[in-house]
């Protein structure tokens, strides 16, 4: 199936360098790393991590209390950009929000918020009162709470499929558009620091105790960090554009400046 390229009207983003597209860049033309050595007050592992500076002092609005977990509070951060939030209120404006659709990529989601109420509940036999899996640790969680947070009432659907889960958000958006699912779609992506990542891999004795190399001889395992990141996909020509294919995947700067690209 052969799909038409879709128009990226804006993007959003926040990370161990900061928040927005502006921090990453001065960050690399800088060469200045993310990586910090873990300094999580619930983790004691000899690693390097890419904590978000300030993720712990973000906070959620107070009719979403309900959601409040780490992994909610990176995606708020990604939504405050005011260029995503007018091109939303664009979308919004010539389709509806029933028209624009949600589809969010995860690996572990909310779980860290999971791995407190269960030392919780080792400790004193019960769960915490204010503990609800539902609305920080399920998978869909995280689409209810974005949809909630910009007003999207369209469609929206997790996916969860480990390191590919935000790439494979793309393909649907782009099948979605192409049958007539959505006039427009947001696409994201969140994980966060947790328990679970950070002692499986260090169960697979694949955690570096200092920066990782990638690509380097030098290499001796990888680096977790944490981020979220927003994408809108529209209909419409964009200096931006994203094409998925039968035979390529293929981000390009201009619509009349496209060259394939095979995949292996």
């Amino acid at each position: 199936m052969l799909l038409k390229p879709s128009g990226i009207a804006a993007v959003s983003l926040t990370h161990s360098l900061g928040v927005g597209v502006a921090d990453l860049w001065n960050a690399m033309i800088n060469h200045r790393s993310g990586l910090r050595p873990n300094d999580l007050e619930w983790c004691d592992l000899d690693c390097w991590i890419g904590r978000h500076p300030d993720v712990e002092r973000f906070s959620i609005p107070k009719h979403l209390t309900k959601y409040e977990c780490r992994n909610h509070r990176l995606v708020w951060s990604a939504l405050q950009d005011p260029l995503l939030q007018n091109a939303l209120d664009a979308e919004y404006s010539k389709y509806g929000t029933d028209r624009v659709a949600l589809v969010m990529g995860t690996s572990t989601s909310g779980i860290q918020s999971t791995e407190t109420a269960y030392a919780e509940r080792i400790a004193t036999g019960q769960w915490p009162a204010s503990f609800n899996f539902n609305d920080t640790h399920s998978v869909e969680s995280l689409c209810q709470f974005v949809s909630d947070a910009v007003g999207l009432t369209g469609p929206s659907i997790g996916i969860a499929s480990a390191c590919a889960s935000s790439a494979k958000v793309f393909l649907i958006a782009q099948k979605w558009l192409a049958t007539g699912v959505a006039d427009a779609v947001l696409v994201g992506g969140a994980d966060s620091l947790c328990l679970s990542t950070l002692h499986g891999f260090n169960a697979l004795q694949l955690l570096s105790d200092t920066a990782c190399r990638p690509f380097d001889r030098r290499r001796n395992g990888i680096s977790i960090g944490e981020a979220a990141g927003f994408a809108l996909l529209t209909r419409e020509d964009s200096d931006v554009i994203f094409w998925v294919g039968a035979n390529q995947v293929m981000p390009t700067t201009s619509p009349h400046q496209t060259r394939r690209a095979p995949v292996p």
